[in-house]
């Protein structure tokens, strides 16, 4: 903890970026009801955007391969973010927060161009 990047931004915080850019994309194209994806949008809309999210993700991993930096894309699952929504068969906060975190603060010579869920990976 405490180290930084050339242009002065913590590592800890490009960590948790990368790591929540993927999560924003999808969250935008899910059904929160539970039924699936697409809550009124075009599947197209949504591979685009989680397309969009995994390239970034490969394109920083590879850019930055011979730095300290780690870029991995992490999934939170569906966390229970509002009453309610325990019902609905989501994660508790605490358990979808603890895979960002797990990145935010993976070791120098840690995983990087993955996409991971409770630090294990997962396919793209």
């Amino acid at each position: 903890m405490g180290a930084t990047a050339t242009c002065g931004i913590s590592k800890a915080a490009i960590r948790t970026v990368c790591g929540v850019v993927p999560l924003v994309a999808r969250a935008s194209a899910r059904d929160w009801s539970g039924r699936g994806r697409n809550h009124g949008l075009k599947p197209d809309a949504a591979n685009v955007s989680e397309n969009r999210s995994n390239a970034l993700t490969t394109k920083f991993a590879t850019e930055l391969a011979d730095t300290p930096l780690r870029v991995n894309a992490v999934c939170a699952g569906l966390p229970a973010t509002a009453p309610g929504m325990e019902a609905m068969g989501t994660r508790p906060v605490p358990e979808g927060a603890a895979s960002v975190v797990r990145a935010a603060t993976l070791p120098d010579d840690g995983p990087t161009g993955g996409f991971f869920r409770d630090g294990k990976p997962l396919p793209w």
